[in-house]
């Protein structure tokens, strides 16, 4: 969250990954300058004081895909490849869970409350 807040407000793009901790899949999610943040994908994120990721081991075929997934998300902001996405989730054993879409602001966004809302700047 800290990352999220401070990225937002310096005006700096951030890309988010995760892999799970059985290693079957992951995802990729783009903050960028403008529109949703971490929080408006994760809601319940905001107030999970738990910090920071549980310590569990993951398996390197699942990290190269997420890291590909990761590394074209920055190619594409950089260097304004084309992208009609800002969160992908790839499983890894059920191709059917495979998933892209783009994730808009939430007006009730609490990451950023009272000062704005994730639709401001």
């Amino acid at each position: 969250m800290a990352v999220s807040r401070y990225c937002r407000f310096a005006g700096i793009p951030v890309v988010f990954l995760a892999v799970s901790a059985d290693a079957d899949h992951g995802y990729v999610f783009i903050q960028e300058k403008h529109g949703p943040c971490i929080s408006c994908l994760f809601p319940d994120m905001v107030a999970d004081g738990r910090l920071p990721c549980p310590g569990t081991p993951a398996i390197a075929d699942v990290l190269q895909v997420v890291g590909a997934l990761a590394v074209y998300a920055i190619d594409s902001l950089l260097m304004g490849r084309k992208r009609t996405w800002n969160y992908r989730t790839i499983s890894l054993s059920d191709g059917s869970l495979d998933g892209s879409t783009m994730i808009a602001a939430r007006p009730s966004c609490l990451m950023f409350a009272p000062t704005m809302d994730c639709s401001d700047t």
